[in-house]
C-alpha cells in the first residue's frame, strides 16, 4: 500500500511539474476510461497507478464524482481498503450532480 505523505498534494509536490494541469471533466474522464480497462473492481491505489499523469487528489475527486453519479461503486474491503467498481452505464444517475471546479 502507498504511504502518502504531504508531498503528495499537488500544490507541494515536486512532481507537480510532470503533471499537466487537467480539468475537473478530462480527470474524470480519464479515471473512467482507465477503470473501464479492469475486468474486476480495483483498489484506488491500483487506479493511482492506472493514471499516471493525475495527481492523488485527482483521482479521489474523479471517484468522489464517479460515485456520486453512480458511475461506480466503492466498498471497504475486509482489510479496510476501499475497492472501486465500475457499474453498468443503465445504473447512472439521470441527473447528474454538476462539477464544480
Amino acid at each position: 500500500m502507498h504511504a502518502y505523505k504531504a508531498t503528495d498534494s499537488p500544490g507541494l509536490s515536486s512532481r507537480i511539474g510532470e503533471k499537466c494541469c487537467v480539468s475537473v471533466a478530462a480527470a474524470i474522464e480519464n479515471v473512467h476510461q482507465a477503470l473501464k480497462t479492469r475486468v474486476n473492481e480495483c483498489t484506488i491505489d491500483d487506479v493511482i497507478g492506472l493514471c499516471p499523469n493525475l495527481t492523488w487528489n485527482q483521482v479521489f475527486l474523479a471517484i468522489d464524482h464517479m460515485s456520486r453519479t453512480g458511475q461506480v461503486q466503492l466498498k471497504m474491503d475486509r482489510a479496510r481498503c476501499y475497492r472501486v467498481k465500475v457499474l453498468p452505464s443503465s445504473q447512472f444517475r439521470q441527473d447528474p450532480i454538476p462539477i464544480v471546479a
